[in-house]
């Protein structure tokens, strides 16, 4: 049995020489990187943002099982959303959206897929919850 699973405290040692390794340690990004980045507009970016997400909850209050309270971000000019969260009161057509050329990213397609009522919340949201895209690259037109 010892042959057939090898060497298991030599193969410990390594593993923890490995991870004592691993360090959190910041490093600088890439020049290519650092060149990309630079030429981005942020304040430009975060206002388009911010005017892209307050225009989706509006047109969408109606609609969105969240709240429109809960949504709110005018009180925090840090806060800069990466997408607006739509939740449908039904399961999302994510196929009949996406063959209609309307690409919104499905989140978590694995989560439906697993067994268990302690995964009913979080089966809700990967069915339900549409991050409606809310970058720069979109105007109200």
């Amino acid at each position: 049995m010892t042959l057939l699973a090898g060497d298991r405290s030599r193969a410990f040692e390594q593993y923890r020489a490995s991870e004592a390794a691993v360090t959190d340690a910041l490093v600088a990004m890439s020049p290519l990187a650092a060149r990309l980045l630079g030429g981005i507009d942020y304040a430009a970016v975060r206002r388009v943002r911010r005017a892209n997400f307050i225009r989706l909850r509006e047109r969408f209050a109606a609609v969105n099982r969240l709240s429109s309270e809960m949504l709110r971000i005018e009180n925090d000019d840090a806060c800069v959303p990466f997408c607006y969260p739509l939740l449908a009161d039904r399961e999302v057509p994510w196929d009949a959206l996406w063959r209609q050329g309307l690409f919104v990213p499905q989140l978590w397609p694995e989560v439906p897929r697993r067994g268990g009522v302690e995964y009913a919340w979080e089966r809700t949201l990967a069915t339900r919850l549409m991050p409606l895209p809310i970058d720069h690259r979109y105007d109200v037109a």
